[in-house]
């Protein structure tokens, strides 16, 4: 009887250190991550002073692992009269779709570069959004 029950308890001990181990090597499941981009102006910019003022948007969605850094998504918006953006009761709305992230060794980072070109002379704003973990869905709203 105390034979079976150590060849019991030594089976079981085997078991449970193979799953843990099990659980090390198995990748975690990758999961498919969506965005919701809004682009708006905020201000009506319909003043004389801004009709020779453009801006283009640049957005550029980046996946990190480690000190690895991957571009996955990019567009750029414009360039564009000041006005002729969207207002913000009604902004230009995209949803993006990033698949195969890895929540436990990736992060997406969301970064936008403004441009505003105001008669020749340049004015660079940017912008850098790291994703929420544990979230399938996050917004990312872009003033102009």
């Amino acid at each position: 009887m105390k034979k079976l029950l150590i060849t019991g308890c030594l089976i079981l001990g085997i078991f449970c250190s193979c799953r843990k181990i099990e659980y090390l090597f198995v990748p975690a499941p990758l999961i498919s991550k969506s965005i919701d981009l809004s682009l708006y102006k905020n201000i009506s910019y319909n003043a004389p002073v801004y009709n020779n003022v453009s801006a283009t948007v640049q957005v550029t969605i980046t996946k990190i692992s480690g000190k690895n850094r991957k571009i996955v998504w990019k567009h750029n918006y414009g360039p564009k009269q000041l006005k002729q953006y969207a207002s913000s009761g009604k902004p230009w709305s995209q949803k993006i779709l990033i698949r195969n992230v890895d929540e436990k060794k990736e992060t997406l980072e969301v970064s936008y570069l403004l441009v505003y070109n105001i008669k020749g002379t340049v004015l660079n704003l940017t912008s850098d959004t790291l994703l929420i973990k544990g979230t399938d869905q996050q917004a990312i709203n872009i003033s102009v």
